[in-house]
């Protein structure tokens, strides 16, 4: 870990200087190619964002390709997003109604899932996509015309439906 430290250290002295020695540069990536990296490492060092973006500035096409094939041998590291993992928990309620009586919450922050996780990773609050999404396959048809969603008009709140009675008309007559 130290000597990944270390050379992230040295590339990124290399970005905030604006010079990139493409010589150095392959050498440090020929150096943290021989480490064995794990996730910890990654996460802690920063050193694969510090490759992109040498990878990126670099004139040498060595040294964008062989940065490129180590942050993508190194994103198999990296657990998939759509499989939480065991650790983590589930800190919001789900929004399992699918009787369609409360669809007002179905927008609201609370409907949404969110797992916590404490995997040592930069972000701790972490989304995950509910394993049904009803909600995009009927959005798909109305979208390209431009219309509301039908299950959207089922509030008998009076100042909701006025509100959408109100858009929908401003959206016709601008659309004439």
């Amino acid at each position: 870990m130290e000597e990944t430290e270390h050379v992230a250290r040295r590339l990124d002295r290399m970005l905030k200087n604006k010079k990139i020695d493409d010589e150095s540069a392959l050498k440090y990536l020929r150096r943290l190619r021989s480490i064995e990296m794990t996730l910890e490492i990654l996460t802690k060092t920063g050193v694969g964002i510090i490759i992109n973006k040498i990878r990126k500035e670099s004139e040498d096409p060595e040294v964008a390709t062989l940065g490129k094939n180590m942050i993508k041998q190194w994103k198999k590291l990296v657990p998939d997003k759509s499989e939480a993992p065991a650790s983590c928990t589930n800190s919001v309620g789900n929004n399992n109604n699918d009787n369609g009586n409360n669809n007002d919450n179905k927008h609201s922050p609370e409907s949404n899932n969110y797992n916590v996780c404490d995997d040592g990773g930069p972000q701790e609050a972490k989304r995950s996509r509910p394993s049904e999404n009803k909600e995009s396959t009927e959005l798909s048809g109305n979208a390209s015309r431009g219309f509301f969603p039908v299950h959207t008009l089922t509030t008998t709140d009076q100042v909701r439906l006025k509100a959408r009675e109100m858009l929908q008309s401003a959206l016709e007559s601008g659309s004439k």
